[in-house]
């Protein structure tokens, strides 16, 4: 259990800039062509009803973790291996993260310089960030977030002021029917990125005041995924459907496009560095649950321990417990060995951007997405309720 101390700001802030993080670097939901946007609107859906799902856990449990509440419901073993089971995704997942912020900083900017550099820098920064604790991570979210959204204002006008935008591009509306909508909306914009939130579950026991969870995420995450929607349609009525599905990052080929009487271009840094601030606090958050987790794994063996160890004492006769190092001093090797991890895993998660892309489209969101974000966290609520109404009845008794 943890003591709180997360404001609703610094959740708010959290999540929205978790939300746009490297979404807003790939061109979400360009399957569906014109109609990403309304793909976008659809996978939203999905996403409130989950994190409504992850509220509700969380006012079983208001002070537990993810890996918490995988103990209560599923006792010490089983709630070990899962907890295991999302440290990893929650590692592989920013790897991936870690990736297309490499790719981006290689194709737009720093052509020239080794990619193991800017791999090396940037995690530098994130274990910097995720030392110092969590509370300074979502405080400084808050500035991070306000900085975001102003570059992005700025670029919306801009590019409306350039008159490079034509909305005809947008028609027509549904060309090909409601499949290729759907399709898209699910599972790939359901997953990602609004089904991420599952993240959230690691720190939702921190907050100040538990009745709000529901609220502020949900508000957080329409907000976000109005930025979304709009940036989608920007990226549409600017480049046009072709050029928006087969850019590697269209938000940014979108701003090169500002030019105001030839005075106001190359606008690009400001997308450069929306993209950036996102990627790292998208990083840092999926690295600091995993750190969190496993610290909290560490935890119970070492409660575990000492229980057994309470019995050797009893009985001499048996050969004493392996000893486990509490959890405030395995911080720093673990953060040195997940970041190593991550930096290898960034090369390894594909051969190049292309197959990259392509697995993160086709793969992951059937086989990694929707188990861990939709289905293992819903048999959760229906164990949590199910345990809830079994208790009832003896309580009235």
């Amino acid at each position: 259990m943890y003591k709180p101390f997360i404001t609703t700001p610094q959740l708010f802030t959290s999540i929205v800039l978790f939300e746009l993080g490297s979404s807003i670097v790939v061109g979400l939901g360009m399957q569906a062509k014109q109609d990403a946007w309304l793909a976008l609107l659809i996978g939203l859906v999905p996403g409130l009803l989950i994190f409504a799902v992850y509220a509700y856990l969380h006012g079983v449990f208001p002070r537990y973790s993810l890996v918490g509440i995988l103990f209560q419901l599923f006792g010490s073993w089983i709630g070990s291996c899962l907890s295991i089971v999302y440290i990893l995704y929650f590692i592989y997942i920013a790897s991936r993260v870690l990736r297309d912020f490499i790719s981006l900083i290689v194709i737009v900017t720093l052509d020239l310089t080794p990619i193991y550099m800017i791999s090396l820098l940037m995690l530098a920064i994130i274990f910097y960030a995720c030392q110092s604790g969590l509370a300074p991570l979502l405080r400084t979210g808050i500035i991070l977030t306000f900085i975001v959204i102003v570059f992005w204002l700025i670029t919306f006008i801009l590019l409306l002021l350039s008159d490079v935008a034509d909305f005809n591009r947008l028609l027509p509306v549904l060309e090909e029917g409601w499949k290729p909508v759907l399709q898209t909306a699910f599972p790939l914009t359901a997953t990602f990125p609004f089904g991420e939130m599952v993240v959230f579950m690691m720190f939702l026991g921190q907050v100040k005041q538990p009745r709000s969870v529901l609220r502020i995420g949900v508000l957080a995450l329409l907000f976000s995924a109005l930025l979304l929607i709009i940036t989608t349609i920007l990226d549409i009525v600017v480049l046009g459907t072709e050029q928006a599905t087969h850019k590697a990052f269209p938000f940014y080929t979108t701003v090169t496009k500002i030019n105001i009487r030839e005075i106001i271009q190359r606008m690009d840094a400001l997308a450069v560095s929306i993209l950036i601030i996102g990627m790292f606090y998208k990083i840092s958050l999926f690295f600091y649950a995993a750190l969190q987790a496993t610290e909290e794994i560490a935890a119970q063996l070492r409660k575990a321990h000492n229980s057994h160890k309470v019995a050797c004492d009893d009985d001499s006769s048996q050969t004493p417990a392996v000893s486990f190092p509490a959890p405030s001093h395995i911080r720093l090797p673990l953060s040195l060995l997940y970041a190593v991890i991550l930096f290898l895993t960034s090369y390894w998660v594909a051969n190049n951007f292309i197959q990259h892309i392509h697995i993160g489209l086709k793969w992951v969101p059937f086989y990694l997405h929707l188990p861990l974000q939709y289905i293992l966290p819903g048999l959760m609520a229906l164990m949590a309720l199910w345990k809830s109404k079994k208790t009832q009845p003896s309580l009235s008794t």
